[in-house]
């Protein structure tokens, strides 16, 4: 599996109006995003959270003796400001959307969710939730 269609099928698993209603409204672009996303000059700006952002962990081989195939790590971040149970809604859309569902990816065959776990940053008032995710394939 490429890097590039493992991170545009992920996108646009994400990218629906059930989880990006969800999200702030103050960029111009979905607030789904595979690099940082952008912030305001005053990085503490409340009103650029909540978002999501997502990454490929790794890429590596899932062989057996009757398939030659892939598998990939892939964790999604959930940021928000509002406390706790925002933070929770959205990881838990973001799980509904990937775990266990099809991705256009070709030879596509599982997308697990492997970790879900909440942290509260230094900064004492930004909530994460780190999702990771197996997704396997045999093209």
């Amino acid at each position: 599996m490429k890097p590039a269609q493992l991170r545009t099928a992920i996108f646009t698993a994400l990218n629906v109006t059930a989880l990006t209603s969800l999200l702030t409204t103050e960029y111009t672009i979905p607030a789904v995003f595979h690099e940082d996303a952008p912030q305001a000059d005053d990085s503490g700006a409340a009103a650029y959270f909540p978002f999501v952002s997502f990454q490929t962990v790794n890429i590596a081989a899932y062989n057996t003796d009757e398939f030659t195939g892939e598998n990939a790590i892939v964790q999604v971040d959930v940021w928000s400001r509002l406390g706790t149970t925002q933070c929770e809604t959205i990881a838990q859309k973001v799980f509904d959307l990937l775990a266990r569902q099809d991705l256009a990816i070709e030879g596509h065959v599982s997308t697990q969710c492997e970790l879900m776990t909440y942290t509260l940053d230094p900064d004492g008032i930004t909530r994460r939730c780190v999702l990771q995710f197996r997704v396997l394939a045999l093209p």
